[in-house]
């Protein structure tokens, strides 16, 4: 489960295909994004920057905590 900014609402309907995802009141967008690679999500994720948060599953919110840190890291 994704949580992304209205403004990229025009990139999920063209990465989704059929614009499925729930507008909500906050000026945000969910969608339900299903993968089966899990080095694909992360990288896609990764690329949308602080315009996505992740809401599940657990295991994908770690990965991208990992990975963010780790390019935090590489600029200290």
């Amino acid at each position: 489960m994704l949580l992304f900014d209205a403004a990229l609402e025009y990139q999920l309907i063209d990465l989704t295909g059929d614009g499925s995802y729930e507008k909500m009141g906050d000026n945000r967008l969910k969608i339900n994004y299903p993968y089966t690679n899990l080095e694909y999500i992360v990288q896609l994720i990764l690329g949308f920057g602080d315009k996505v948060e992740v809401l599940a599953p657990d295991h994908l919110i770690e990965e991208v905590k990992r990975r963010a840190q780790n390019l935090l890291n590489r600029y200290r």
